[in-house]
């Protein structure tokens, strides 16, 4: 036990000791701040048929922690993804094996790791809920227990399920990459929408992975104890962020803490930890191999570009990483967009053409690092807005035709969506050059698609832009420029470290 902990702690402090924790910290902030609108606000989170809890200690530990066990699993998973690869990618992995330690235990390890960090996000954002219900002053008693038990044995679990979902999908062969992050959306889709289906909410359900019936039922009940037999009272729930307009409140009592609500938790926490027991001899068995050149037809094409020299350079090592499926895809996915028309285009080949170039571009954007080339590149006399511009530009090639091909049929407004291809290529190249590493990018994205693309969040969905082609052109090229001035001025301040 005292190495699985010592393996755990050597991990909690490298991944700690980053910029990137900064950045999620206030992520978590931020969404303890968006968690808890103002009556006044246009939107609530948690909507129960028209109905939501006086911000008290009873409501706001019990509505964070459903927040947190609904959403968190989607981000969460890939900000500890790639803990099982970290070591790899630092060229320590053969040391770590070499030590006196089973494959089990380092697999646990990771696990344990990847619990604290989900852990200690959750917590930010309950010490946010603690303030916000504060500012809100519909209630200012702070109950701690209210907060600290819907924490300890609600979240914690969720995040552990969590964390051993990431282990096991880093461990599958082919699951580590893109291909794993869009199983998991629909993983992670299975596991709040089936148990929520079963009993819309009023009901805790055992096998339920993240714990949300155990809040939602505690919730309904208070309601109907409220209201009394109101048939008015309709048995759905929306959580996220939907219209207030109507919304009622109500006092709620707090969670029913059962015997069977703490025994599932529990049972589900030791169900995750003997998923990453048994996957462990599956464990490090592939070790990430140096990029060489793939796609030899389409580099030759590439090749053969007139193109600035540096241009060149980026474009070629772009398509050498990207693979030859990679460059038939776009390929199919070029002609399906120029032919298919309707639902086919707009639920087919459109979500297709957005998710299919964040892998290339991720991976792009930490070329040099993952070939060990970061100094040798920035020894070299080039200027650093030039070695980014050029990347940047690469990168939105690498996205360019199928999306070019989709805005054919949008006619001049399709411009607006090589815009926002372009704002993707340079936030991919940005996020890469802060964090140098793809899974920061990867993540993000793919949430973006999934809410966009996939399930048409507008906000998030590119195909709306083309009804406001100006405004939208607009705001990509101030993202793009934005995210561009931000990797070049962190590619500088690396260039000045490193001379000094």
């Amino acid at each position: 036990m005292s190495a699985v902990v010592a393996v755990a702690l050597a991990d909690v402090r490298q991944r700690t000791r980053t910029f990137t924790t900064l950045l999620i910290v206030a992520f978590a902030l931020q969404i303890g701040y968006l968690f808890v609108p103002d009556a006044s606000a246009s939107y609530v989170t948690v909507d129960m048929g028209g109905w939501r809890g006086i911000y008290d200690s009873n409501w706001m530990g019990a509505a964070t922690a459903l927040m947190i066990v609904t959403l968190f699993p989607l981000a969460g998973f890939f900000l500890v993804r790639p803990a099982m690869t970290r070591d790899a990618s630092l060229g320590t992995l053969d040391l770590v094996l070499a030590a006196p330690l089973s494959r089990a235990s380092i697999v646990l390890g990771k696990w344990l790791s990847n619990i604290a960090v989900l852990a200690g996000v959750a917590g930010v954002t309950m010490l946010a809920a603690i303030v916000m219900q504060l500012v809100r002053s519909e209630n200012r008693t702070i109950d701690l227990t209210a907060y600290l038990l819907p924490y300890l044995i609600v979240v914690l679990p969720a995040c552990a399920v969590t964390a051993a979902c990431a282990v096991v999908f880093s461990t599958i062969p082919g699951m580590g990459g893109i291909l794993g992050g869009v199983v998991w959306f629909f993983v992670w889709t299975a596991m709040l929408v089936i148990p929520i289906g079963q009993t819309e909410g009023t009901r805790m359900v055992a096998a339920e992975p993240f714990g949300l019936t155990a809040i939602t039922s505690s919730l309904f009940a208070s309601l109907q104890a409220h209201v009394g037999n109101a048939v008015t009272i309709k048995r759905d729930l929306d959580i996220g962020f939907s219209t207030s307009a109507g919304i009622k409140t109500y006092p709620f009592t707090g969670i029913a803490w059962t015997p069977a609500l703490l025994l599932y938790r529990a049972v589900w926490t030791a169900l995750a930890a003997l998923a990453c027991v048994a996957i462990s001899p599956l464990a490090f068995r592939t070790r990430p191999r140096a990029p060489r050149p793939r796609a030899a037809v389409l580099t030759r094409i590439v090749g053969a570009l007139p193109l600035p020299r540096l241009l060149h350079a980026e474009l070629l090592q772009g398509v050498g990483l990207a693979g030859p499926w990679w460059a038939i895809g776009v390929v199919a996915l070029t002609v399906g967009a120029l032919f298919a028309t309707g639902e086919a285009s707009a639920r087919g080949v459109a979500p297709l053409a957005w998710v299919w170039p964040i892998g290339p571009i991720a991976a792009l954007s930490v070329a040099d690092v993952r070939a060990g080339l970061g100094g040798v590149l920035l020894a070299t006399p080039t200027a650093a807005w030039r070695r980014v511009v050029a990347r940047w530009l690469a990168a939105f090639c690498l996205a360019a035709l199928p999306i070019a091909a989709l805005a054919v049929h949008a006619g001049p407004a399709g411009v607006s969506l090589l815009a926002i291809a372009a704002a993707v290529a340079a936030v991919g190249i940005a996020l890469g050059t802060i964090a140098r590493a793809a899974a920061a990018f990867e993540g993000l994205a793919l949430i973006a698609w999934y809410l966009g693309p996939v399930n048409r969040l507008p906000e998030l969905d590119p195909s709306q832009a083309i009804h406001a082609p100006v405004a939208a052109s607009l705001t990509a090229a101030a993202v793009t420029l934005t995210a561009l001035a931000i990797a070049t001025y962190r590619a500088g301040a690396r260039l000045d470290s490193a001379k000094s």
